[in-house]
C-alpha cells in the first residue's frame, strides 16, 4: 500500500526540528509576509535558509506557503520572495492567488507549484483545470468523502493532497467572509479573527429559539483511525494544519501519523506512540470522510475548549480542604484536571495529593482511595476528569529535546605529517570535501599530542549538524600541532561542508525584470455600463424583468432543471432583457454529472451569458462558446489574475468584495475582458456543507452583540449564512464607471421592492441618484462593506 507524504506544520523553528524529529516526509511554514498565518512568527530569510539545511540533511521536502490573496501593490514583493525561495531550492510554494500563480509560472516555471485550501476545490473537473493550468499539487476541499476523494485521486494527472489532522473551518475555505466583514481581518489574507468559535443564537423563521451555544465552531479533524481507508486511495500527500502550534503538538502529532502509517504499510503492529489527546484540541472527528452531512454531534465542538476529558473519579467526601476521591485511572501530582458539576466548572493543574491516611503523596494509583486539594471549592459528587498527564507530557518534552538534537553522520579522514599542514577530508553521503590547517605539524619537544586526542578534538561537534561515524587517522609519532588549530581545522572543515551540502540544491539564480514583469497597457475606460439583478425565484424574475434592468442573472445554489432555466429565458427575452444563467457554487461529483447531462440542452438555450462561482465551473462552461462570467467568490485581488480567468475563456469577472475605492482603481483587466462590481445586497459570509437548521429552510443566526444573520438551507442540505447588513452602494455609483456591470443580489429582497431598488440603480447610473424611501426604511441596516475600508 502506497505510503503518502506526511505534511507537518511548522511557524516556528523548533517546531519544524519536532516535525523532522518525529518522522514528517515534508513540512510547510510561512515566510514573514504573504502567508495566511500572518499571526504566527513565520520565518525570516536566514531562518529559511537554516530550515532548508536541517530539512534537506535528514530527506524532508520544505515547502513555503504564500498562500493569501494579494493586493496589486504587493506583487512585487511576492515574486521577489517567490524568486528567493527558488533559488535557494525550496521543494514547493504552495498558492491561492491566481495573479501570483500567472507570474511564477512564467519567470519562475522550475518551482513546483501546489493550489491553497483557499482555491475552494472540490470536484474532478477542478482539479483537472489546476492540472492543465499548472499546478503540480491540488489540496481538495475538507468537506469531501472518502468515495469522492477516490474517484478525484483516480481520475487526477497531478498530485492530491488532503486534510488528515487538525483545526477545521466550517465554511468551505476560501467562501468565508465573516471575519473579513466584521472587523477587515479577512479569512483570504491570513488574518481571520475566528468568529466561528463565538457563541450563537439560532433562530427560525417565527422567531423560536431553536439552540444557542457553539454552533458553527467544528471539532479539530482526527484521521488515524481512518488512516487505512485513505491510505486505500492512493493520495499522495496529508497535510497536518498547525502552524500556530507549538513544537511539542507538532511532535506529537506527526509521530502519532508516522507510526500509524508505517505499520499499516508494513502490515505490523503499530507501537504505542505519544497520545494527540494530549496535546490542545477541541475534541475529535472524522469530518466529512464518511458522511457528506454529519450531524452535528459528530462535528461541532460543544463549547469545551482545550483537552478531550477523561474521566478521573468523584468526590465521594469534603472533609476540611481535602477532597476524598477513588481514581479510577491513575493521577499524579502535576496533571491537569478539570472538576464540573451543576454548581462550578474549573480547571487547574493538581498540585497537592494525599493518600488514605491523609499523608502527602505524589500519585494516587487506579483504584487507591486518597486526598485531593483544590485552590477553588467544590462540591460532593462533583466529577473530576484528567485533562493531561504529567508523565506523558514529560515523555513527550525529552523525545523533543532529543530530536531537537539531530546530527547526520560523516565520516572524516585527518593528515598529521610532521613539516606539512594538516589535511582534513569529511564525507557526507556522496559529497566530500577537503581542507588544510594554516600551521605546520611539528615534532614534540616535550609532551606529543595522541592520536586519541586528536580524534577527541576532531569529534567536538556540538555545534554542528553533524556527528562522526568514522574517523581514520594517519598521523606520525611525536607530533605537536596545538588544540586550538585542530579545532580551527575542524570547523573549518565542517563549515565548508555545510555549504557544499546547501548549494547542492539551490538552483540557477533567475534575473527577473520585474517592473517589465508587472507592467501592464492602460485599459479602455469608455465603458457602456449596465445595471443588472441576480434573483433565483420565478416571482422575483417577473418582478425584476418589468424593472429597469438591463439584465437578469437567474439561479442560485438550489437545484433548477432545465425547463425552469428554460422558462427563465423566455420571460427575460420577451421583456426584452438580457438573461445570464447562475449555476451552484459547490459543484460536487452528483452536479456536474447532471450538469454535464444536461449541458446540450443548456446550450440550446443560448443564454447571454454562464456565471460561475467555482473552478468547477470554469472547467465545465469554458469550451461550451457561451460567454463565461467568474462571480466574485473567485477572490480577485490583482490584474495579473484576471489574465488567468481571460486564458480559461472568462469575458466578464466580478472582483472580490474585500477591496476599496483606491483598491479597485488600481485593477487593469485584458484587453477584452470586461470587470464588473456587485453593488448591493446582503453578501453571503460562510458556506457550510453541514445543515445548521434542520429540516426548515430559513433562519437567523444571533451573536453576543445582537447582529442577525439571515440563514438559507439550500436543497443540496448546505447552510448559507449571510451578512446582517446589505451592501447599499447606490450613492457611490459615480465613482466606480470602470465596471461594466454593477449587479444588485436580491436574494433577500421581497419581490416588491426590487422596482424601487431597481429605480434608484437605475437613476444613479444616469447620475440622477436621489434620497429614496428605500434607504430611509433600512437605513440602519445598510453598509458599504468594504469600499471605503478594505481589509488588512
Amino acid at each position: 500500500m502506497k505510503k503518502p507524504e506526511i505534511l507537518a506544520p511548522a511557524g516556528t523553528y523548533e517546531a519544524l526540528a519536532a516535525a523532522v524529529g518525529a518522522g514528517a516526509d515534508g513540512v510547510y511554514i510561512g515566510a514573514k509576509k504573504f502567508n495566511a498565518r500572518q499571526r504566527g512568527e513565520n520565518f525570516d530569510e536566514d531562518e529559511i535558509k537554516r530550515s532548508l539545511a536541517l530539512c534537506h540533511m535528514h530527506g524532508v521536502k520544505l515547502y513555503v506557503a504564500l498562500n493569501i490573496a494579494l493586493k496589486e501593490s504587493e506583487l512585487a514583493d511576492a515574486l521577489k520572495l517567490a524568486a528567493f525561495l527558488h533559488d535557494e531550492g525550496i521543494d514547493g510554494i504552495i498558492v491561492q492567488d491566481l495573479g501570483l500563480f500567472g507570474l511564477l509560472r512564467k519567470h519562475l516555471p522550475s518551482l513546483s507549484l501546489h493550489s491553497s485550501t483557499q482555491m475552494f476545490i472540490h470536484e474532478s473537473s477542478g482539479v483537472s483545470l489546476l492540472c492543465e493550468a499548472g499546478f503540480d499539487r491540488v489540496v481538495l476541499a475538507r468537506e469531501l468523502t472518502l468515495q469522492e476523494i477516490g474517484e478525484i485521486k483516480k481520475n487526477s494527472k497531478c498530485e492530491i493532497k488532503i486534510f488528515c489532522h487538525g483545526a477545521m473551518c466550517i465554511s468551505y475555505s476560501g467562501q468565508c467572509y465573516m471575519s473579513s466583514m466584521i472587523g477587515q481581518r479577512s479569512g483570504n489574507r491570513g488574518r481571520c479573527a475566528q468568529p466561528c468559535r463565538k457563541e450563537y443564537s439560532l433562530y427560525d423563521k417565527n422567531k423560536k429559539l431553536l439552540k444557542k451555544g457553539s454552533l458553527i465552531s467544528p471539532k479539530d479533524l482526527n484521521t488515524l483511525d481512518a488512516m487505512e481507508d485513505i491510505m486505500s486511495l492512493g493520495v499522495d500527500s496529508l497535510k497536518i494544519e498547525g502552524r500556530l502550534k507549538k513544537a511539542d503538538y507538532v511532535y506529537t502529532v506527526v509521530e502519532a501519523y508516522r507510526k500509524r502509517i508505517d505499520s499499516i504499510s508494513d502490515n505490523s503492529v503499530e507501537e504505542p506512540s505519544s497520545n494527540v489527546n494530549e496535546v490542545f484540541n477541541r475534541k475529535f472527528t472524522t469530518g466529512y470522510l464518511y458522511e457528506e452531512s454529519p450531524k452535528e454531534k459528530d462535528l461541532i465542538s460543544t463549547g469545551d475548549k482545550g483537552l478531550i476529558y477523561e474521566e478521573a473519579g468523584r468526590i465521594s467526601a469534603v472533609e476540611g480542604y481535602l477532597y476524598r476521591i477513588k481514581p479510577i485511572i491513575d493521577i499524579d501530582v502535576g496533571d491537569g484536571i478539570f472538576i464540573k458539576s451543576e454548581k462550578t466548572a474549573f480547571g487547574e493543574i493538581l498540585s497537592d495529593l494525599y493518600d488514605v491516611k491523609k499523608n502527602k503523596t505524589k500519585m494516587l494509583s487506579k483504584g487507591e482511595t486518597g486526598y485531593i486539594g483544590l485552590r477553588k471549592k467544590a462540591f460532593k459528587n462533583d466529577m473530576i476528569y484528567k485533562t493531561w498527564d504529567k508523565q506523558k507530557k514529560t515523555e513527550i518534552s525529552d523525545t523533543l529535546e532529543k530530536s531537537l538534537e539531530m546530527r547526520q553522520p560523516v565520516k572524516i579522514k585527518a593528515v598529521f605529517k610532521i613539516g606539512e599542514k594538516p589535511t582534513l577530508s569529511i564525507e557526507w553521503n556522496d559529497i566530500e570535501i577537503a581542507v588544510c590547517g594554516e600551521g605546520l605539524v611539528q615534532e614534540a619537544k616535550n609532551a606529543p599530542l595522541s592520536a586519541e586526542r586528536i580524534t577527541e578534538q576532531l569529534s567536538k561537534m556540538k555545534d554542528s549538524p553533524f556527528y562522526p561515524s568514522k574517523i581514520d587517522m594517519e598521523a606520525d609519532e611525536n607530533i605537536f600541532i596545538p588544540v586550538k588549530d585542530i579545532n580551527e581545522i575542524r570547523r573549518k572543515g565542517l563549515n565548508l561542508l555545510e555549504e557544499k551540502i546547501i548549494s547542492s540544491w539551490k538552483r540557477t539564480p533567475v534575473k527577473i525584470d520585474y517592473s517589465k514583469a508587472l507592467n501592464r497597457a492602460t485599459c479602455n475606460t469608455d465603458i457602456d455600463q449596465i445595471l443588472s439583478i441576480k434573483i433565483s425565484d420565478m416571482e422575483s424574475l417577473k418582478t425584476a424583468s418589468c424593472s429597469d434592468v438591463q439584465e437578469i442573472v437567474y439561479g442560485w445554489d438550489r437545484i433548477i432543471h432545465v425547463d425552469e432555466y428554460e422558462k427563465a429565458v423566455d420571460i427575460a427575452r420577451t421583456a426584452g432583457k438580457k438573461i445570464v444563467l447562475a449555476f451552484p457554487r459547490v459543484i460536487r461529483a452528483v452536479q456536474a454529472d447532471a450538469i454535464i447531462r444536461a449541458m446540450d440542452s443548456i446550450v440550446a438555450l443560448e443564454p447571454d451569458g454562464i456565471l460561475v462561482s467555482s473552478f468547477e465551473g470554469i472547467k465545465l462552461f469554458k469550451d461550451t462558446g457561451l460567454a463565461l462570467e467568474a462571480d466574485d467568490s473567485f477572490n480577485i485581488f490583482n490584474s495579473f489574475a484576471l489574465d488567468r480567468l481571460m486564458e480559461w475563456n472568462v469575458e466578464n469577472a466580478y472582483v472580490s468584495p474585500e477591496l476599496n475605492l483606491t483598491e479597485l482603481v488600481d485593477l487593469t483587466p485584458p484587453k477584452g475582458m470586461d470587470l464588473s462590481l456587485v453593488v448591493h445586497g446582503n453578501k453571503e459570509l460562510m458556506l457550510l456543507q453541514y445543515n445548521l437548521g434542520g429540516k426548515s429552510d430559513s433562519f437567523t443566526l444571533e451573536d453576543s452583540k445582537g447582529f442577525k444573520f439571515p440563514v438559507i438551507v439550500d436543497d443540496y442540505n448546505r447552510t448559507h449564512i449571510f451578512n446582517s447588513k446589505k451592501l447599499y452602494l447606490a450613492d457611490e455609483v459615480s465613482n466606480i464607471p470602470m465596471f461594466k456591470k454593477l449587479r444588485i443580489d436580491a436574494l433577500m429582497e421581497k419581490p416588491e421592492e426590487i422596482p424601487e431598488l431597481t429605480d434608484i440603480y437605475a437613476s444613479a447610473l444616469k447620475g440622477k441618484y436621489f434620497v429614496n424611501r428605500y434607504h430611509e426604511k433600512h437605513r440602519s441596516g445598510l453598509t458599504k462593506g468594504h469600499f471605503k475600508r478594505g481589509v488588512l
